[in-house]
């Protein structure tokens, strides 16, 4: 027994019928299969598993940082240590880096003055006193 691709040198993706019968209704010949196949079987297509997004906690932590209004240079030599307040959107290390504000109440509604921070981390930040925390040069 057999498999039978062609029939007088035509392929069988080229036949249609044989003898008045619809391919698709001849599976064996001469006790040989006939034209194998048929219909293509789909390929399955592969869906990604979708990243959960993290759920995120703002909290509002104490942090003791040293603050200049004139510069880096000055607030990173660290002179006059205060208890501050930072908030952090996403949650983690209560530092600089992870805060998207300065505040003076332990509920992170008192903003802090603008200027110049630094944390335990001696990296300085600038904080404009409204909205906006940028990182400006690591002390050490």
């Amino acid at each position: 027994m057999g498999t039978i691709t062609k029939l007088n040198d035509v392929l069988c993706v080229n036949i249609s019928k044989v003898a008045d019968v619809l391919k698709a209704n001849v599976s064996m010949w001469d006790d040989n299969t006939f034209c194998p196949g048929g219909s293509p079987t789909p390929t399955p297509t592969i869906t990604p598993t979708p990243t959960p997004t993290p759920v995120c906690t703002a909290e509002c932590c104490p942090a003791d940082l040293c603050y200049s209004r004139d510069d880096c240079r000055d607030a990173c030599q660290c002179n006059d240590v205060q208890p501050y307040y930072l908030h952090l959107p996403c949650g983690g290390d209560c530092l600089l880096s992870n805060a998207d504000g300065i505040f003076t109440d332990n509920e992170c509604l008192e903003l802090a003055a603008a200027g110049y921070y630094v944390d335990s981390s001696a990296e300085c930040w600038y904080w404009d006193g409204s909205s906006s925390l940028s990182f400006d040069t690591n002390c050490r």
